[in-house]
């Protein structure tokens, strides 16, 4: 994104030289941190020390554009030797900072001719930091809402494991003592809530651990695709039992090169989404085919299809598949499934087919 704010401002304006500078006052410099125009050498390792007479840090200090007409008759700082060997005569300043927050840094534009800067200039430039300063601040808040999400899914875990195994134990109990249906209803709801809910943990914590880059290393082995499949397909089963799942086992085992665990969550998601979600018929419909060195896994419901607009958004957090009649889930399932598929070189496409959607879930094979 800094790039390509540098590389806006240097079309632009068509000016010769653009960077972007990032103010880290712990370490007490400005860094470099994208450009446009500079040579090897500059962008990402030039550090301006922040007590410095220089232009950046000036405008750090003043808090408001600085504009310089001509780099030999300029007395409020020294500029930088490299503007000197690089010939630039005249340039212009903006913070880039919210209001009232610690500003992120300097956006400048350098020229090797005397240039008037005009107001329109300016504008343009504090608007390209301000969309800049607005997109680190978000980048800031969704951070800490990751944190937030990763604290508190921690700390429900347990208790939810908890509750999951005393209402398995009072639901055998209620069955050996020939307890009212109903009661034995209720504790069956009491379950079902309870499991569901530790599945949405379970996803808020992959989320923040891939937002966190925590999910560890990729292990890579030999992984049997039709029983780990089998047994994606035989929980899904047991989870909804309405349900019927229909799996083209050509009946034998197809090794492929791969990390297990995220495969069978990528799956297992994959499933699970296609059977919330099947509302015109209760059927799920996976099947494995080969094609072009890859395992392409098909996995298709009866949702009755999606707009095209919100196809293209399908993966993206926080968005769900709502068809009439369903409206459940968060909308995290697919989009960690997505950024796990990208960890183990695979990839996951939808699109629309008659009567649903069909996802395909493309492996690379072993060797």
């Amino acid at each position: 994104m800094l790039q390509r704010a540098a590389q806006l401002v240097h079309d632009t304006l068509q000016a010769d030289f653009t960077k972007v500078l990032e103010y880290e006052p712990k370490r007490g410099h400005l860094l470099v941190r994208a450009g446009a125009g500079w040579p090897d050498g500059v962008v990402g390792e030039t550090e301006v020390p922040d007590g410095a007479d220089s232009h950046g840090a000036y405008t750090i200090r003043v808090l408001h554009p600085v504009v310089v007409r001509d780099i030999a008759r300029e007395a409020r700082f020294e500029m930088a030797p490299v503007l000197h060997e690089l010939g630039v005569v005249s340039g212009a300043s903006v913070l880039i900072g919210a209001e009232g927050a610690p500003p992120f840094g300097v956006l400048e534009a350098d020229m090797r001719t005397a240039r008037v800067f005009t107001s329109h200039d300016l504008d343009f430039l504090q608007s390209i930091a301000n969309v800049i300063a607005a997109t680190v601040e978000r980048g800031h808040h969704e951070r800490r809402l990751d944190e937030f999400v990763f604290l508190v899914s921690h700390e429900l875990r347990n208790p939810l494991t908890s509750v999951t195994g005393f209402s398995r134990r009072l639901q055998r109990r209620a069955l050996a003592e020939g307890r009212d249906e109903v009661d034995i209803e209720e504790l069956q709801l009491i379950r079902d809530e309870s499991q569901r809910m530790a599945r949405t943990i379970e996803l808020l914590l992959d989320m923040a651990r891939l937002e966190r880059r925590e999910r560890g290393e990729v292990v890579r082995e030999p992984v049997a695709l039709m029983q780990l499949l089998r047994q994606t397909v035989a929980v899904a089963r047991e989870r909804y039992p309405s349900v019927t799942f229909h799996l083209a086992d050509p009946n034998i085992d197809i090794a492929i090169d791969s990390d297990g665990d995220r495969l069978g969550r990528i799956l297992a998601n994959v499933v699970d989404n296609a059977a919330k979600y099947s509302v015109l018929r209760p059927e799920v419909h996976v099947t494995v085919r080969a094609r072009d060195g890859f395992l392409d896994v098909g996995v298709q419901d009866a949702c009755g299809g999606l707009p095209e607009d919100r196809i293209e958004r399908l993966f993206d957090r926080f968005v769900r598949g709502d068809t009439p009649g369903r409206s459940r889930g968060m909308g995290i399932g697919l989009y960690v499934s997505r950024r796990l598929a990208a960890s183990i070189d695979a990839e996951i496409e939808v699109e629309n087919v008659p009567d649903g959607c069909r996802f395909t879930i493309r492996l690379p094979r072993a060797g």
